[in-house]
């Protein structure tokens, strides 16, 4: 059985990956890191992207990770079945939020935002600010960061 962070455990693995990312930014690429990447030989078996990104993030130990959802950020309930949630827009404490998150299956993957939270978990101490946000707006990178949008931002 493949262990779901077996590249990020062993020091040549990460050692490697780190490279990697670095080389490909020193050229002026933009990598894109994809659990179900079609090339790899043994696919990636971290059960989402969202715990990848993570990972990737607490290794090249970047200031800010932002992870794309269906949904502006995280809400005091569920937005897909009541239309009067509010938007949490600051969360410093995973475990308060815990309680508001109910999953429904959207079809557009397989995170949600229980993933999201762990991913927020692994930044949690790293001096990592996570923001989630609506990956369906256009320029919603840019947007965030100038903070043009809404979302939700884990510091």
């Amino acid at each position: 059985m493949y262990n779901d962070s077996y590249d990020f455990e062993i020091q040549s693995s990460r050692e490697n990956t780190f490279k990697t990312i670095t080389d490909l930014l020193e050229h002026n690429y933009i990598p894109i890191i994809n659990e179900n990447d079609t090339v790899a030989v043994e696919e990636l078996v971290l059960g989402d992207n969202d715990k990848l990104s993570a990972l990737v993030a607490v290794l090249m130990e970047v200031d800010k990770l932002i992870i794309a959802s269906d949904i502006d950020g995280i809400f005091d309930s569920n937005p897909h079945l009541n239309p009067n949630a509010k938007l949490i827009k600051e969360v410093s404490d995973l475990e308060s939020i815990k309680k508001f998150i109910q999953e429904l299956d959207n079809g557009l993957g397989t995170g949600g935002m229980t993933t999201k939270i762990k991913a927020m978990e692994i930044c949690e101490g790293k001096n990592i600010e996570v923001y989630i946000v609506n990956g369906g707006t256009q320029f919603f990178i840019k947007k965030t960061l100038l903070e043009e949008i809404p979302f939700t931002r884990f510091s």
